[in-house]
């Protein structure tokens, strides 16, 4: 009987998670995925001719100075040179150089795209109105002002983090690590409705726990990193823990770890949406009831 409270207790704790705060994450995972997607995603956006540098036969590049120069001389709107990032250095993975600053009559960055080589201006964008930056928006802020959005985006990491738990506590076998493989691996055909997609949500979550607890963790650090400053006293322990977020520090295999842990959050959120919805009408009724109680 004790067994079974506490197993309704965890039950509950996971459900509530989910129904509340599971839209924003499943927000926060796609928008995470298409991230991992920046290269193409840009390319598209802004053109392979204005990020790549073309092939010179001597490859000394020009001062910083003749960059900024240039990108003066051919684009006043950007009024405010704030810096430049020498070629594969900055946020967008270019290979011309990149001038950066305020454009004129607004607050938005402009960045202009400068031959590394001769100087050449070859292109210019405002790097707000682009798709590629609202989506960055999307996933540190959620679209809204930074002192609200870090701390809605933190808090969907800690929600995460308590599901993910919960989750793991829920699908647990009972007699523990004797059953363990036999719950990895035990896939059960002809389901219908409400089990189907149970065991989906089961079988994708467990075997992505892993991955999907370190992302969340790495991503609340990134968030506030004011919360972890004994954590990330340096440059070289965010660079990792943001490789950690990105990659899960194992390069290409991790990209499509994470890439793919971000499009399991979405499909978690349905299948739980849709476990709860096929329970009987009554169970659902009283949890829309105590729903309408608590608003």
């Amino acid at each position: 009987m004790a067994l079974f409270l506490a197993r309704q207790y965890w039950l509950k704790l996971h459900l509530w998670l989910g129904l509340v705060v599971g839209f924003f994450i499943a927000i926060l995972g796609i928008s995470g995925s298409l991230l991992l997607l920046k290269k193409p995603i840009l390319e598209w956006e802004i053109g392979t001719s204005v990020l790549y540098a073309e092939h010179h036969q001597q490859n000394t590049p020009l001062s910083p100075d003749n960059w900024r120069q240039s990108a003066k001389s051919a684009y006043p709107e950007l009024t405010q040179i704030m810096g430049v990032a020498p070629p594969s250095t900055g946020f967008i993975p270019a290979t011309n150089a990149m001038v950066f600053g305020h454009v004129s009559h607004s607050e938005k960055l402009g960045i202009a795209f400068i031959d590394p080589i001769d100087a050449s201006a070859k292109g210019f964008v405002v790097f707000d109105d682009l798709i590629f930056s609202n989506l960055v928006s999307l996933h540190r802020l959620l679209l809204l002002p930074p002192n609200i959005g870090s701390w809605l985006v933190f808090g969907c990491g800690v929600v995460l983090a308590l599901s993910i738990i919960t989750g793991v506590v829920l699908w647990w076998p009972k007699k523990g690590f004797k059953q363990l493989f036999f719950a990895l691996t035990n896939w059960r055909r002809g389901l219908k409705n409400g089990a189907k997609w149970r065991q989906w949500h089961y079988f994708l979550a467990i075997y992505f726990t892993l991955p999907l607890l370190l992302i969340t963790l790495s991503g609340m650090m990134l968030s506030r990193p004011d919360l972890f400053t004994s954590i990330i006293p340096s440059q070289e322990i965010k660079r990792f823990i943001s490789q950690l977020h990105s990659e899960l520090g194992l390069g290409l295999s991790g990209v499509i770890v994470a890439f793919l842990s971000g499009i399991i959050l979405p499909l978690l959120y349905v299948s739980g949406v849709v476990i709860w919805w096929k329970k009987r009408p009554s169970q659902r009724s009283k949890t829309i009831s105590s729903v309408n109680r608590n608003a």
